[in-house]
């Protein structure tokens, strides 16, 4: 038996293992971007969590968008070292998404964490509204562990997961404000009564040189002078 004939006896062998790499390859792709598609869907979600609550303007990239969606219809394609190519540079794209999201709510929740973290103090002295509801709103605030709070089904679709994010935002946003409305009501017509909305307002410390002598007496003979920052202007 020549050499030739004995190399296409076993050629089989070598398109056989060619076949399962590049089955392989295709597998690894669509689980790929199955992962960027799921970041993606999770980041829009998060957005519209954080637009709602933290009354912020976040938007997804149209680049990281169009970019999922082109991967997407490339799926078919028998060329998988193009696909690959693709799939790496639309996977940079999301994360890079998500580190600039991510960014950006950080200092917005911060701030609103102060704000209820002082509310909550105050609810412990003045007793505005329920604890367990100002509690909820400040553990979310505080551990950012947003997708624990929802409800969700594997069989949701897109659309339904964003119905149950707006709602589960519109809640908490409700409390705040309920808290915001409920302590001012609570105060209303007394002297510190200016010092408590400019802190809800995030409007930060308040200057102490901007306190007349009544509003400082007011202050310091309250239950709420350990609650409310003061800075000296």
């Amino acid at each position: 038996m020549s050499s030739n004939e004995a190399l296409d006896q076993h050629l089989p062998i070598y398109e056989d293992v060619e076949k399962v790499h590049r089955q392989y390859q295709q597998a690894h792709l669509y689980d790929t971007l199955e992962d960027v598609a799921g970041e993606m869907e999770r980041q829009l979600l998060q957005k519209r969590l954080a637009n709602t609550l933290l009354d912020t303007s976040l938007t997804i990239s149209e680049e990281a968008k169009v970019a999922v969606e082109k991967t997407k219809q490339k799926l078919g394609s028998d060329n998988l070292d193009e696909l690959e190519e693709f799939v790496e540079s639309t996977e940079k794209l999301v994360d890079d998404e998500r580190s600039k999201i991510s960014k950006d709510i950080q200092q917005e929740r911060i701030e609103l964490q102060k704000t209820v973290e002082a509310l909550v103090r105050l609810n412990e002295e003045i007793k505005f509204m329920r604890a367990e509801r100002l509690s909820r709103l400040e553990s979310l605030l505080t551990n950012w562990n947003w997708e624990r709070y929802i409800d969700w089904d594997e069989e949701d679709s897109v659309d339904e997961r964003l119905d149950k994010i707006d709602e589960f935002a519109g809640e908490m946003r409700g409390i705040f404000e309920d808290a915001s409305t409920s302590v001012g009501d609570e105060l209303e017509g007394t002297e510190v009564q200016t010092l408590v909305s400019a802190l809800l307002a995030g409007e930060g410390g308040v200057p102490l040189t901007e306190l007349d002598a009544t509003q400082r007496e007011a202050l310091a003979q309250s239950e709420l002078a350990d609650h409310i920052e003061i800075s000296i202007g």
